[in-house]
């Protein structure tokens, strides 16, 4: 998870914050992950920072011959999700 630097702050309704933590709760997260997580379904990361990410896997996934996959399996993966 990328270092998280900005705070920010939000009113909720009393049905919403319930709902929230009820959800928070049963996933065993907290409500700033869950809203974090909303946010990052609705506005999805561009194509570049989802390259750059798969460019990072790539090499760590290079330095641990231990991964499933081994270098070429996650360099397919990783070059079909380029392709998206």
């Amino acid at each position: 998870m990328p270092h998280l630097t900005r705070r920010t702050q939000i009113l909720l309704d009393e049905d919403r914050y319930t709902r929230l933590s009820a959800e928070a709760e049963s996933r065993g997260s907290s409500v700033a992950g869950l809203i974090r997580e909303a946010i990052d379904q609705t506005f999805p990361a561009t194509s570049a920072d989802r390259r750059a990410a798969a460019s990072e896997f790539l090499r760590l996934a290079e330095e641990d011959p231990l991964l499933d996959l081994g270098p070429e399996g996650i360099r397919s993966e990783i070059l079909a999700i380029n392709e998206r």
